[in-house]
């Protein structure tokens, strides 16, 4: 995928010779088209080594001189790329259908007996409490792995600069970023087909969400009535009764480069090059559930709503290593194929945040609570990638390539089950992964100067 864009080794002069020496007849070779000028014979054109060549039929594009291939020269271009990544999430189940009667009010109120007179509104005569009793089907609502099969392409760039020397070495720098992508997943109060909606009696309970967070400060007590029935706070907490949860997962890549590159070998159709350089990749992720309670008028407050994000951030530095084939199949065009691989160090920044409300304006309002966890770990990463890449020389100083490119990376950290449900000490399912991977494809055009 870090292909080496050819941008360096651009066969320059539309071919541009790696090796430091006289072998370029493949410079005219790589002009098509009826202006271009008849191929000198090898003998020839290595007789007038050294010397101007003709220029091409005139372009607007202040490119190339005439002594590229001996002198070397500056050398850039830009690519549109379009990479998917792996969705490390798998199956934790998050929200079911119901809620729990913290104190029993609402099940003694279920039980009980409504009286109705003709002076004094009706009120119920309370059964038998029955405290921690859950209300609903229990079935399952909202599970993390609902947000996997919606992997899709992130649309990215690269920009590479360059500098080849008159050895036929150059020296290169390159970046490429993929834009953030989101997948998205929802529970709300209607359920499928709505079906169990007579479950728990009249209460209704499985319109409410339910997931198992424990040791919660008072601040996430949620809406105080939530219910009609019930003392007010039975339905005790923002995840316990909820009428909405929502849950998302976001993704980006980063990478540069710095790297030399070596002709080792070269004849009037094939070049063979090594490269090597220092690398920095990086693999962001995030997975934020939101869930929200109102009380039994539809009503939600601020203080109403919890956010649990837990990011893990994986930052690679070090060096890489590779082998790279380019052969002119004729008529402008060639074919390319790299091989490397790196051994990166790995500094993982992961926390797990936890808050009422949504995210305060300001660092001074009250009202708000968080709990946090954060860690930074450090872990060896190897990495292997390839890409196969097509070229095209339509006139000298310019080359267009597209290509596709895979990579993988070997023991970076990711939150397979992303929550912790306990608010005392949370420990999220920060693991090393085995492997992760990223291909996709690449365009783009570069000029040397």
């Amino acid at each position: 995928m870090r292909s080496n864009l050819g941008w360096g080794a651009l066969l320059l002069a539309a071919g541009v010779a790696l090796a430091p020496t006289g072998a370029r007849a493949q410079t005219w070779d790589f002009l098509p088209g009826p202006a271009a000028p008849a191929p000198l014979p090898p003998a020839v054109f290595r007789a007038q080594m050294g010397v101007d060549k003709p220029e091409d039929p005139p372009h607007p594009l202040p490119l190339y001189h005439p002594r590229a291939d001996v002198v070397g020269g500056v050398y850039t271009a830009l690519e549109f790329a379009m990479y998917r990544q792996t969705n490390p999430i798998r199956h934790q189940l998050i929200a079911v259908r119901g809620l729990v009667d913290v104190d029993g009010s609402i099940t003694g109120d279920l039980n009980g007996t409504a009286v109705f007179t003709d002076v004094t509104p009706p009120f119920i005569i309370r059964g038998p409490i029955v405290p921690g009793n859950f209300l609903g089907t229990g079935n399952s609502a909202l599970f993390t792995d609902d947000l996997r099969g919606q992997e899709s392409f992130q649309p990215g760039y690269r920009i590479t600069l360059g500098y080849r020397f008159d050895s036929g070495a150059a020296i290169e720098a390159n970046y490429l970023s993929l834009v953030k992508v989101t997948y998205a997943a929802n529970a709300s109060l209607i359920p499928t087909n709505y079906a169990n909606l007579n479950a728990g009696g009249a209460a209704l309970a499985d319109t409410f969400l339910f997931a198992p967070f424990f040791n919660l400060p008072p601040e996430f007590a949620g809406a105080n009535q939530e219910l009609a029935l019930g003392n007010p706070g039975a339905a005790y907490g923002i995840f316990n009764g909820a009428i909405n949860m929502s849950i998302s997962f976001r993704q980006f890549f980063q990478n540069f480069d710095v790297r030399g590159r070596v002709p080792w070998f070269q004849d009037e159709c094939t070049r063979i090059y090594g490269f090597a350089g220092g690398r920095f990749a990086w693999i962001w992720e995030d997975f934020r559930l939101r869930a929200v309670s109102a009380d039994f008028n539809g009503n939600s407050r601020p203080e109403d709503v919890a956010v649990y994000d837990n990011t893990v951030s994986n930052r690679m530095y070090g060096p890489f290593a590779g082998i790279g084939v380019e052969r002119y199949v004729g008529a402008g065009f060639a074919v390319g194929l790299e091989g490397e691989s790196a051994f990166l160090l790995d500094i993982v920044k992961a926390k797990a945040i936890l808050q009422n409300g949504d995210r305060p304006s300001t660092a001074r309002d009250t009202g708000f609570v968080r709990l946090k966890k954060a860690v930074t770990d450090f872990n060896p990463v190897g990495e292997i990638a390839a890409n196969a890449q097509v070229y095209w020389y339509p006139i000298e100083g310019v080359q267009i390539r597209a290509g596709y490119n895979f990579m993988s990376f070997l023991n970076t950290v990711a939150s397979p089950n992303p929550i912790a449900f306990d608010a005392r000490n949370f420990d999220p399912d920060w693991r090393s992964k085995t492997i992760r991977y990223l291909d996709g494809f690449n365009a783009g055009i570069g000029f040397i100067f």
